[in-house]
């Protein structure tokens, strides 16, 4: 968030539907976006190694050659390729703050790296240009249209728009809003959390102490309960329901280590 007179920038994200058409085009945007990116390492590096200084300015005038050089890369929306220069800009001034500011090796977030083919995942960042919404549909640069699942309204008009895909594969919209900070009236009243052991939360008051769910004790619902007069039950003796959710994160990390890959974050 960014706090200026009384004004925060805040983040909205709500879920989307998105059909197999506007899939294929956002797929499509995103490939080429992450050409876009790596183009802007490869050259950012070549310009490291010669001593010639490269700015986000330079790369936008290479975003001009390109896609004049490539049609591919012209037949999709110029909005979310130039906010990949960007968003390339930003990650390699802040790359070169930690390096300028000695942060430790282990707290720097380094140079930005190549974007891998079905490892990076899809992230789309529109400026106010790129999209508008009507009709409670998303309309985005190039012809893609998007159903939102309005769980909240907007405080205001967005700003911009980042739409993105988690590892599940669903897909989501987080627009940046203005919006004016409003100061929650006084209470005169305090109250102490710590983090326990036996319990998630301690307070000053015992009211207000948070216990574990009932998942760490080995019950977490009536399947896990189920005494032997009551028949089989679905959950063998000392597990929990926990333990029979597919950990989807897990078997993408191993399959990347199977292949010699580090799954992205």
């Amino acid at each position: 968030m960014c706090e200026s007179d009384g004004v925060v920038n805040g983040r909205y994200t709500y879920r989307l539907r998105v059909s197999n058409t506007a899939r294929c085009a956002l797929l499509a945007d995103w490939d080429r976006c992450r050409w876009v990116w790596n183009q802007c390492v490869a050259t950012s590096r070549q310009a490291r190694e010669s001593g010639m200084p490269i700015g986000p300015a330079a790369l936008d005038k290479k975003l001009t050659g390109w896609r004049s050089e490539h049609e591919w890369l012209s037949a999709g929306p110029s909005v979310p390729q130039q906010q990949m220069i960007r968003d390339f800009g930003r990650a390699r001034s802040k790359a070169i703050k930690d390096i300028e500011s000695r942060v430790p090796q282990h707290r720097r977030t380094g140079m930005p790296r190549f974007k891998k083919k079905g490892i990076a995942r899809p992230s789309l960042n529109y400026s106010r240009r790129g999209f508008r919404i009507k009709d409670d549909l998303l309309r985005l640069a190039g012809g893609a249209v998007l159903r939102v699942v309005w769980s909240r309204e907007l405080p205001a008009p967005p700003t911009s728009a980042r739409v993105f895909q988690d590892g599940l594969g669903h897909w989501y919209v987080s627009f940046v809003v203005a919006v004016r900070v409003q100061a929650l009236p006084p209470t005169g009243r305090a109250i102490g959390i710590d983090w326990g052991v036996t319990e998630t939360a301690t307070t000053t008051s015992d009211g207000h102490n948070l216990p574990h769910p009932p998942a760490w004790s080995g019950r977490c619902c009536e399947a896990c309960s189920l005494s032997a007069d009551d028949g089989p039950s679905e959950v063998a003796q000392g597990q929990t329901c926990f333990d029979r959710v597919p950990r989807r994160e897990a078997a993408v990390g191993q399959a990347a280590e199977e292949s010699g890959e580090a799954p992205s974050r």
